[in-house]
């Protein structure tokens, strides 16, 4: 069995020896099928790439782009501004901010949507901290690029966030798997899903490697609600198919 990277003594390092991965062979008679590959990968990010297969991983600690913070709205100063009070549309459900400014020292205000038990969307202005490299986190993180939507001028940039991680890069997982992040495929929005990255080995003994290699999951009553989920047991150590969606299902339909 290959053995697990250790978590380094140093912020944010992943040291250790991944040991030895073995590579799938042929499919015995009674053997599950083979997990999907990654196939072509081309960046998402400046330190995250997407396989042909869907997969998230990521395959070098590059450091993260900053970003100049904001002290003024775009858009004739009307971007920073949800106004749901007027309208079915959406909904701000958090609102600890309008610029980066208004946040602490190296932190921005972003806006996201998430999903929610109606038709109407959630609308958050968080505070969030960006970081450069993975030094700049705690033990068992990473500073992973992503791409966020600012809220002062809903423009899109490119920040890094830690990212809670058992390794750094694809190198630390052993040859042929990837550091990779958790996903999740759904018909339905208004489930509860991932918000955050956070990124884990493969392992010769996983179940999945991406959602498409799980069953759907039906919810057999009146929202007919097909899912699929690859996630990381703790427990287990390994990759495996959910057995319900991240945070249970949503009982409004």
């Amino acid at each position: 069995m290959a053995g697990r990277p250790t978590q380094g003594g140093e912020a944010g390092a992943f040291g250790g020896d991944a040991g030895e991965a073995t590579q799938a062979g042929a499919a015995g008679a009674g053997d599950p099928p083979p997990l999907t590959e990654c196939g072509a990968s081309t960046p998402l990010t400046t330190n995250v790439e997407r396989c042909a297969s869907g997969n998230l991983h990521r395959p070098l600690a590059t450091a993260c782009p900053t970003e100049p913070r904001d002290d003024a709205l775009g858009f004739g100063g009307s971007a920073g501004i949800d106004d749901c009070e007027d309208t079915l549309g959406c909904r701000l459900v958090r609102d600890d901010c309008t610029l980066d400014t208004d946040c602490g020292d190296d932190e921005y205000c972003i806006r996201s949507t998430v999903p929610s038990s109606d038709e109407r969307v959630d609308i958050e202005h968080r505070c969030l901290a960006a970081c450069r490299t993975d030094a700049d986190c705690a033990q068992g993180q990473l500073c992973a690029c992503e791409t966020v939507q600012r809220n002062s001028t809903r423009g899109r940039i490119e920040l890094g966030f830690c990212r809670t991680a058992n390794c750094s890069v694809d190198d630390d997982c052993g040859p042929g798997h990837l550091c990779q992040a958790r996903q999740v495929i759904t018909s339905d929005r208004r489930l509860s899903s991932w918000r955050e990255w956070s990124f884990y080995c493969q392992d010769e003994r996983d179940e999945c490697a991406v959602p498409q290699d799980c069953p759907p999951l039906v919810r057999d009553d009146e929202c007919s609600t097909a899912v699929r989920v690859c996630e990381y047991s703790l427990a287990n150590e390994r990759w495996e198919c959910a057995a319900e969606p991240a945070g249970g299902w949503d009982d409004s339909c």
